[in-house]
């Protein structure tokens, strides 16, 4: 067996697993939510950010996959996330 085919059939063996969607990828965020000041419309108000971004994160994640948010939060209240889609 020539080098180049080795080495590509090595790598067909490495990704067959997911790419048949026996092992669906999973995506991992790690959000810190913190309560600031913040004028998306013009007037400054305390918004609730997620890694200092307002409005928060897109997540993505492939149908079937595994999705783990681990969130701290680090504002002066309580705080309850949910999505969309």
């Amino acid at each position: 067996m020539r080098p180049k085919t080795a080495c590509l059939l090595g790598l067909l063996l490495l990704i067959a697993p997911t790419a048949g969607g026996l092992t669906p990828p999973h995506a991992e965020y790690n959000w810190t939510v913190t309560r600031e000041y913040h004028n998306p419309d013009g007037y400054w108000r305390q918004v609730y950010k997620v890694n200092g971004e307002f409005p928060g994160p897109t997540i993505r994640v492939v149908n079937g996959g595994r999705l783990i948010v681990r969130v701290e939060n680090l504002s002066d209240r309580p705080v309850a996330l949910h999505w969309h889609g």
